[in-house]
């Protein structure tokens, strides 16, 4: 990792299995190792919400919500200061990627083919 802050973003070390403890003011997760799932549980099963893997950013979950490793993971803890300065900082490129993949997935049309005609 070559952001200096991401470097000094507090850190989450996780074994699989195992599930992470994000702090209240988290604006974002970026998993630096590893592979992680957002969840929520129901009565007799979990239902998983997103996957993210090294490289990718994650909101932090929700009420309900749980993070948890697949994989050993570390995973950085990006606070609302430190996230508003990443978009400015030239070696926060692998970040402003992954938010920049996660807005087009998340804004691209329901029919799947690009084009907002049903």
């Amino acid at each position: 990792m070559r952001s200096e802050l991401l470097a000094a973003s507090p850190r989450i070390v996780a074994r699989a299995g195992q599930a992470v403890e994000v702090p209240p003011d988290t604006a974002l997760l970026f998993v630096e190792e590893g592979v992680v799932v957002s969840a929520v549980s129901g009565p007799n099963r979990r239902f998983s919400l997103s996957f993210a893997a090294a490289g990718d950013i994650m909101l932090p979950p929700t009420t309900g919500v749980v993070v948890v490793a697949l994989r050993p993971s570390l995973l950085r803890v990006v606070s609302p200061d430190v996230r508003c300065r990443l978009f400015d900082d030239p070696d926060a490129a692998p970040v402003r990627s992954a938010h920049a993949r996660r807005s087009r997935a998340r804004d691209a049309p329901a029919n799947g083919d690009g084009n907002s005609d049903a």
